[in-house]
């Protein structure tokens, strides 16, 4: 294992920067859709990367913010977890739909795949913009792991990553069993932050980096 810097690239959930004895490497941090739902699957599964030349290193913009620095994502989910059950607590009465249970569930199915497609999408934006300064033809010439060096940055990443699912669990059976519509709405901020917690598994600073294959 060998110690990088990683960085992101301004408006891109998708690309980062690596920065490994005085070159850099553009690496494409997603795993495919199933990192959606399961983001720290990106530490273990081998990622594309091509070396940049410095010219289209420029063109990427690199943005500098230390999410390792940030507030823990266990207290500011946690904070807004008990801020939105407080105030739905008083006003969910007025939004009760009267739907039974089987088409609650299949407005439920309908906001999860327009969910799922507009993340596919941001996927898709992403990559576009990169091939936009680029040509991307070499990415997957070599494979490397990525895993944070800071264990602490781990379990916070986890740890939001439980709660938000908790959360998400529970506003989908309050949904289903009562149908009211700001259940829904709750529900659907959680499956979102769910869907987009993958773009925090690698971006920080500090990482480690296994080579895996070269051609």
């Amino acid at each position: 294992m060998k110690n990088v810097k990683v960085k992101g690239v301004t408006r891109n959930i998708r690309y980062r920067l690596i920065y490994f004895e005085g070159e850099c490497f553009l690496v494409d941090s997603e795993s495919g859709c199933i990192s959606y739902f399961f983001p720290f699957l990106d530490w273990f599964i081998p990622k594309k990367m091509m070396k940049l030349s410095k010219e289209n290193e420029k063109k990427l913009v690199v943005l500098y913010n230390d999410y390792q620095k940030k507030p823990a994502f266990l207290t500011i989910y946690a904070a807004i977890a008990i801020a939105i059950s407080s105030f739905l607590n008083r006003i969910d009465v007025y939004f009760d739909n009267n739907l039974t249970i089987k088409a609650n569930g299949v407005v439920l199915c309908v906001f999860i795949i327009l969910a799922i497609t507009f993340r596919i999408q941001m996927s898709i934006r992403a990559k576009k913009m990169v091939t936009s300064i680029m040509s991307l033809e070499a990415m997957g010439e070599q494979k490397i792991r990525i895993i944070p060096s800071s264990i602490a940055y781990m379990f916070k990443c986890f740890g939001g990553y439980l709660l938000t699912v908790l959360v998400c669990w529970a506003t989908t059976a309050m949904f289903l069993n009562n149908g009211n519509w700001l259940m829904l709405i709750c529900w659907l901020i959680f499956f979102l932050m769910i869907l987009f917690l993958n773009v925090f598994s690698i971006l920080g600073e500090d990482y480690k980096v296994q080579f895996i294959k070269s051609k």
